[in-house]
């Protein structure tokens, strides 16, 4: 026999949800296990972002509603407190690893209809969506669900038999009015839908921010919440690096032998600043508009620029290919790196300094351990050094697109193709369905706040592909500097010579 430990988890309802948790999740590996796809958030909304009827059913105690066979009965067993007698769980454990993977099945299977409207799940959770000139096929959507819900002997909200009874008129008004889907409002402004976060999640939210202490549970808590409600506006998510970074500061704490109800023992004056600032902005919650899809592809001619850039420990370079009107252009770039650029590009979060202070000390143990015979002209007290290639190739990138678009002054709404053959700038872009979200390095975080501020503000799509080191037309530029050369930024236009077609590189998102 395997047991179930068993627990309840208060609810604002009043109510106490029971969780049962059964042991045999430890014998079961989580590969075994099929795994469930859903969209991705972004993706979601975008599904429905011209949805003009939307109709959202819930099933009530959904795994209470789904029943284990007799002969699998002995398998889920726990012990009451109360009296020591053993009994046997007869449906669907809420924490068991499987439970999701059958739960969406028994969904999956209710919604498998033929119909040209859009039907969403997760789980207990059913979405049916429409454009206008849809009414007809909607609506048959609509009672085909209901039907087989009932079937299925379901309980939902709303509920079944009255959905059942309405009229089409009436199935068509409820759903013309405001949605709430997973933690997700919808309205209809006469041309698209509209999003922001549900009252309850801005509720709860309001309740968190208010607190002057914090157990690691309570600020972990917060944070996954804040990362939630960002997710659902268009604010720049790279914002948040200093609350992801604290994040997994939490989690360390945990393994360093702190229990998660224990008080936070230190929370740095910068993240507390972005805790109030990113929440307060988040309990404002104005209606966002639905992100544009992004469709890149590898047509050079689709695209008004296209850079490559390389960094080395010296400096960084970079071939621009430039579409004007036209006409073509292209330009070299090559700069040493130095302690004012980084400060420059380090913005006022004091991020910069600690980075620097980082490379000093780095170089103050390589001569350390070298009994001070080390001696290199890149490590001069005014000189900025590279260590990391994970620090130095997004910003090569950054300075790039910075002196493309403050210096050439491409117009808004223009698309830029960059070429790197730092492979984590690429990868990281498919997060947020291609927007990049939050890089977990502090350079690569700045990388993609300022590309999708871009976005944002000026419409500029920038889409990064991967080059191989030695394809890369701007290795040479990146180096053999000098010992006389500045930190001063070198651009010569030059006749136009031989570079790699994007087709032969590579982007996730093309």
């Amino acid at each position: 026999m395997h047991g179930v430990n068993v627990f309840t988890v208060p609810e604002l309802k009043g109510r106490r949800r029971l969780i049962t948790e059964p042991l045999l999740n430890r014998v079961i590996p989580k590969h075994h296990v099929p795994r469930v796809h859903y969209d991705t958030r972004l993706g979601r909304r975008q599904r429905l972002r011209y949805a003009r009827y939307m109709l959202q059913i819930d099933f009530e105690a959904y795994y209470d509603a789904i029943p284990i066979a007799a002969t699998l009965r002995n398998k889920f067993v726990f012990r009451a407190r109360h009296d020591g007698r053993y009994y046997r769980l007869r449906t669907l454990p809420t924490g068991a690893r499987w439970s999701v993977a059958v739960g969406q099945a028994v969904t999956w299977t209710i919604v498998d209809i033929d119909t040209p409207v859009t039907i969403t799940t997760l789980i207990d959770n059913i979405l049916v969506a429409a454009r206008e000139g849809q009414e007809r096929e909607f609506v048959l959507a609509v009672r085909t669900i209901v039907a087989r819900i009932k079937a299925a002997n379901l309980m939902t909200s709303p509920n079944r038999d009255e959905l059942e009874a309405m009229s089409d008129e009436e199935i068509l008004q409820l759903a013309s009015a405001n949605t709430v889907f997973l933690g997700e409002e919808y309205t209809w402004n006469g041309r698209e839908r509209l999003i922001r976060n549900s009252v309850k999640t801005v509720a709860k939210l309001k309740l968190a921010l208010q607190k002057t202490s914090h157990t690691i549970r309570s600020l972990a808590s917060l944070i996954s919440l804040i990362f939630f409600a960002l997710h659902t506006t268009q604010m720049n998510p790279a914002r948040a690096f200093k609350l992801l970074r604290a994040y997994r500061g939490l989690y360390r704490l945990t393994f360093r032998g702190y229990d998660w109800d224990d008080a936070v023992p230190y929370i740095d004056s910068s993240v507390a600043r972005s805790l109030q600032e990113i929440g307060g902005a988040l309990v404002q919650n104005p209606w966002w508009k639905i992100s544009d899809e992004r469709h890149p592809t590898t047509d050079e001619a689709t695209y008004d620029a296209v850079a490559f850039t390389d960094a080395s420990l010296e400096g960084w370079g970079a071939v621009l290919h430039l579409r004007d009107a036209g006409a073509t252009e292209m330009w070299t770039y090559r700069q040493r790196w130095t302690e004012d650029l980084e400060r420059q590009l380090g913005g006022d979060d004091g991020e910069a300094e600690r980075v620097l202070e980082k490379l000093r000390q780095y170089q103050l143990r390589r001569r350390v351990r070298s009994g001070g015979r080390f001696e290199d002209p890149d490590l001069q007290a005014d000189r900025f050094q590279a260590r990391y290639s994970a620090h130095a190739e997004p910003r090569a990138a950054q300075l790039m697109l910075r002196h493309l678009v403050e210096h050439h002054r491409v117009p808004n709404g223009a698309r830029i193709a960059l070429a790197t053959d730092h492979r984590a700038i690429v990868i990281a872009q498919k997060h947020l369905n291609g927007f990049g979200g939050i890089g977990r390095g502090y350079a690569l975080n700045k990388l993609f706040e300022y590309t999708y501020d871009l976005w944002y503000n000026r419409g500029i799509d920038v889409v990064f592909f991967y080059v191989e080191g030695a394809r890369n037309p701007a290795d040479a530029y990146s180096r053999h500097f000098g010992v006389d050369a500045t930190g001063s930024l070198e651009v010569h236009r030059v006749e136009p010579f031989g570079v790699p077609f994007l087709r032969h590189m590579w982007c996730p998102l093309c």
